[in-house]
């Protein structure tokens, strides 16, 4: 009796591990095939990912190589622009004639009317202008306890009057513009200026 449940125990115990056996290898088999995929898509996404920054890695160098290229290469300078107003004659040649009105002409010469204009301009319509500029007058008072019959300026040698003298005992006072300037300047434009006498021709007899 005892062998036989021996034998009934162990064949239990080996028919369980056997189930759990089949109970477990369809479920990690499972598994391990949805780990395998993930790990491809991963791998896939990597290598994706790599391949698309290795293509920007090769245009940026590119365009460094282009810049590169572009600052080492000699640039031709830029033309001088042509100064305003002057024109270069042309080597061996003839000097063209001045434009009127333009840099080296004559200037023109004055009309009747400009000069008659001018002519009435400036003081009573002769063409020249008058200014008087740093011209004063000056007004001093002076007043002395002794006569001494001078004007601004005091004669201390022998000016002052002295007691035996009658200016002694008189004083003075005066009012002098001795200091005054006057100053004119006056300008004019001679080619306003018309000749008003002719020169005289002798006949020789």
């Amino acid at each position: 009796m005892t062998g036989e449940r021996k034998i009934v125990r162990k064949g239990m115990v080996g028919g369980l591990i056997a189930g759990l056996a089949c109970a477990v290898l369809p479920m990690s088999a499972p598994a391990q095939t949805v780990g395998n995929d993930q790990i491809k898509q991963l791998q896939d996404q990597i290598r994706k990912i790599q391949r698309e920054y290795q293509s920007q890695i090769h245009g940026l160098q590119k365009q460094l190589d282009d810049l590169k290229a572009a600052q080492t290469a000699p640039k031709a300078p830029p033309p001088a622009p042509p100064a305003p107003g002057l024109a270069l004659p042309p080597p061996g040649g003839v000097l063209p004639p001045p434009v009127p009105g333009g840099p080296g002409a004559p200037p023109p010469a004055p009309t009747l009317g400009e000069v008659a204009a001018a002519a009435k301009r400036g003081i009573f319509g002769t063409g020249i202008d008058v200014s008087m500029a740093n011209s004063f007058i000056e007004a001093a008072s002076i007043f002395r306890t002794r006569n001494e019959t001078a004007d601004i300026a005091s004669d201390f040698n022998t000016g002052i009057p002295m007691p035996n003298n009658p200016n002694y005992h008189l004083s003075e006072f005066r009012e002098s513009a001795h200091q005054s300037r006057l100053s004119v300047v006056a300008r004019g434009d001679s080619s306003n200026w018309a000749p008003t006498s002719r020169p005289i021709s002798r006949a020789r007899g």
